[in-house]
């Protein structure tokens, strides 16, 4: 019979070095770690981030944390008059929008996402965009959580050259506060994202972030069991151990109600007497426990727990640094709202836009109707410097403003309004708004007389 020669479908297969892969595990599951371990996307539940959140002090701080210092110092809005601050500022108190900013920051960094509802009084059905030709007020802003704020997959915008694009134009607001499901359009939606996922799986996730707690599960866990386990350690320092003569006669004899009765009357000898009272042929002897290399190994788990939260010690743990507060420990803050600052620009600055915007268009807001264009917000600074550093830095900044008025670079009432016109201290320096040529008064070679 011949042979059938044509080619066979025959899969292409790697050969690799057999002793290799024996002696060494390559390629092996059981004993290569780079092809045994894979990564596999855990994304965390609802009830999961609300069990870590109320049970674990650790897990809140880092949830509560960050959102708690971004709001603190609040915002100063610029390119306006005084009268519109302080109607802004009422309204801002009658809406709590400092408060509800806050929860809305907070609950996104706890279940991946979260929104602010506007309730806009426009006369519309809230699933249409904002009619604000017939916008009177605004009435409140109503905090939803992700799970509350269901996006409706139908509705991802699909045009590229839209803002909302790859998000839903439709939410549905589900909670067990309203009986019946509302449906909600974006516009009306003030979106604040968790931790970013990739795009697969923001959209697998329904179209929300990840829970900032997911990434952290393992070193808060492993930070609060060694902490608990370290304290039972220590609960246990000190064992007596008793060695009874004839012990294991006595168990075998069934004398176990003998036993009993004597280790009761020797703890009461103890407790009246303060002493131990044995048997001449009984040993008593105290055991200690060894806590040797213990502070090493709480230092790496802490040391994770930081690295992964990206909280300086002295704020996440409440540990000076070592070489003092005056050094390390004043940069680290320095850098904690340096981050700080950071995360308000990334979480806060698009609502805020936002919601000012939104406060001009209506007819009774704080500007009646009136759009000011130019009109924009700065977030009050963080950091604080002492007053020893505040006097040098006027102290220097006065030397300065002296050499640019002797040489006539400004004038002294230009000084004036940018140093303290706002009503305290500003190192920026604004010039009048009148023409400047630069070469007006410059000294010209063969000028006539």
């Amino acid at each position: 019979m011949k042979k059938d020669l044509r080619k066979r479908n025959v899969p292409n297969i790697a050969k690799l070095d057999g002793i290799q892969n024996v002696i060494t595990g390559l390629n092996r599951k059981q004993k290569d770690k780079r092809v045994n371990i894979v990564a596999i996307p855990d994304l965390m539940t609802k009830q999961e981030a609300e069990d870590l959140y109320a049970t674990d002090r650790t897990a809140r701080k880092i949830v509560e944390k960050v959102p708690k210092e971004g709001v603190k110092k609040w915002i100063e809005l610029t390119n306006t008059t005084t009268e519109i601050q302080v109607q802004f500022k009422k309204v801002f108190a009658r809406l709590r929008v400092i408060k509800q900013f806050k929860n809305a920051w907070q609950w996104a960094r706890l279940y991946g996402g979260a929104g602010i509802y506007i309730n806009i009084e426009d006369g519309e059905d809230p699933s249409i965009p904002i009619n604000f030709s017939k916008a009177k007020t605004i009435k409140s802003l109503i905090v939803l959580h992700r799970y509350e704020l269901m996006a409706e997959p139908q509705s991802v915008e699909r045009d590229i050259d839209s803002p909302n694009f790859g998000l839903p134009n439709l939410y549905r607001i589900q909670n067990q506060h309203n009986g019946v499901p509302t449906l909600i359009h974006h516009e009306r939606i003030l979106r604040f994202e968790g931790a970013e996922l990739p795009q697969a799986l923001f959209i697998k996730n329904g179209y929300w972030h990840d829970s900032i707690l997911s990434a952290l599960k393992s070193p808060v866990i492993n930070y609060s069991q060694s902490h608990d386990m370290l304290a039972s350690i220590i609960q246990d320092f000190r064992q007596k151990v008793m060695k009874i003569d004839q012990f294991a006669q006595m168990i075998a004899a069934d004398e176990d109600d003998l036993l009993i009765k004597r280790m009761e009357i020797q703890d009461l000898i103890k407790s009246n007497f303060k002493t131990d009272m044995i048997d001449k042929e009984d040993e008593l002897d105290i055991v200690q426990t060894s806590l040797a290399g213990i502070n090493e190994a709480l230092s790496m788990i802490n040391n994770r727990l930081v690295e992964s939260s990206e909280f300086p010690h002295t704020v996440l743990l409440g540990e000076s640094p070592k070489g003092g507060l005056s050094d390390k420990g004043e940069s680290q803050n320095r850098d904690w709202y340096d981050y700080i600052a950071e995360e308000q620009k990334d979480v806060l600055e698009e609502p805020l836009h936002t919601l000012i915007d939104y406060l001009m268009k209506v007819k009774e807001g704080p500007t009646n109707g009136i759009v000011l264009k130019d009109i924009g917000f700065d977030f009050m600074p963080l950091w604080q410097m002492s007053e020893e550093k505040q006097s040098e830095v006027q102290l220097n900044t006065a030397k300065r403003d002296e050499i640019y008025i002797q040489n006539q670079v400004v004038t002294p009432e230009e000084i004036a309004v940018s140093r303290w016109g706002s009503g305290k201290f500003s190192m920026e320096t604004r010039l009048e708004t009148i023409e400047r040529d630069p070469l007006k008064n410059i000294p010209r070679e063969n000028e006539d007389d």
